[in-house]
């Protein structure tokens, strides 16, 4: 039954797509065109005879490459979601607790605030600041966590077309966490200093001009790591380790004419520190810190 339903589905979007490559083959833009009516869906071509279903945008039509591909992003964002926090330990005596690996999760909530810019070249600048917050990691003691991510990139769009856009983006970032302890030494720190690539392919949905102004609906997913050395301490001792992260976020974003820009998007944050080095005498052992949830944003993309 499945496979019979999967065939027809195979047929249908056959049928469909040699449907649309047909209209395409038979609608052309006038070879003079540069004006772009209002309403109009927007179509990015440098050879106006070439085959397309909408009016073809040039660089000196009505509608500016700068409407098209804004060369300027800055957003706000608030996420809540949940914080997942695990370490080692150290203590394989399962008879005398804590033992082994001992996990935590509580409700979070965060921030953050991004900029980006871009010169005709597609070279250009970003800079991320995230801070998450969340408390009562485990239960009846006191086991909160705040941490702080900056990453400053150097940033390229790779790809720009009527439909996509990819941006990619490296540099140095910096993460730092605070753990809440009852007892002991004090609460512990961890902080590391490293490179980061990230990736944002986008798909533009649509585009239309208004009075020479263009609205826009599209969707993105991010994916980016870095790692780098840390250092992990409390009141009393300091010792290095190393780090990594990874993170993915997807999601979509409109913006309007006068260029304010909304989104929604599921985020993913994944921090581990390994254990010092100094593992058998210390008690700075391995952690993993997760932080995920809903994010909205609000912002200007001109």
């Amino acid at each position: 039954m499945s496979q019979a339903i999967l065939r027809r589905t195979g047929l249908f979007v056959a049928t469909g797509a040699l449907f649309f490559a047909s209209c395409s083959t038979t609608s052309r833009a006038p070879i003079g065109a540069t004006e772009i009516a209002p309403g109009e869906p927007l179509r990015l071509s440098t050879d106006v005879g070439a085959p397309t279903r909408a009016p073809v945008a040039k660089q000196d039509a009505a509608v500016p490459m700068s409407q098209m591909h804004p060369r300027t992003m800055a957003t706000l964002g608030f996420v809540i979601g949940e914080q997942d926090f695990e370490t080692n330990t150290g203590n394989p005596n399962f008879g005398s607790p804590p033992a082994g690996v001992v996990s935590g999760s509580s409700d979070a909530f965060g921030f953050r605030l991004r900029g980006e810019h871009y010169l005709e070249s597609d070279l250009g600048v970003h800079v991320s600041l995230a801070y998450a917050k969340a408390d009562d990691l485990f239960s009846g003691v006191r086991s909160g966590i705040t941490s702080t991510n900056l990453f400053l990139g150097l940033a390229y769009r790779a790809t720009v077309d009527d439909k996509f856009r990819l941006p990619v983006r490296f540099g140095p970032f910096l993460h730092s966490s605070e753990q809440e302890i009852t007892g002991g030494d004090g609460d512990i720190e961890r902080t590391t200093i490293g490179v980061r690539l990230a990736a944002e392919p986008e798909y533009i949905v649509f585009q239309q001009a208004t009075d020479g102004k263009v609205r826009e609906l599209s969707v993105f997913a991010e994916f980016g790591c870095g790692a780098g050395p840390a250092e992990t301490k409390d009141n009393v001792d300091k010792e290095d380790g190393y780090s990594f992260n990874f993170n993915w976020e997807i999601g979509a974003r409109y913006r309007f004419p006068t260029g304010l820009m909304v989104g929604l998007s599921y985020m993913q944050m994944k921090n581990h520190y390994g254990a010092t080095e100094s593992y058998r005498n210390a008690v700075f052992n391995g952690v993993d810190d997760d932080f995920g949830g809903i994010m909205i944003t609000a912002g200007l993309r001109f």
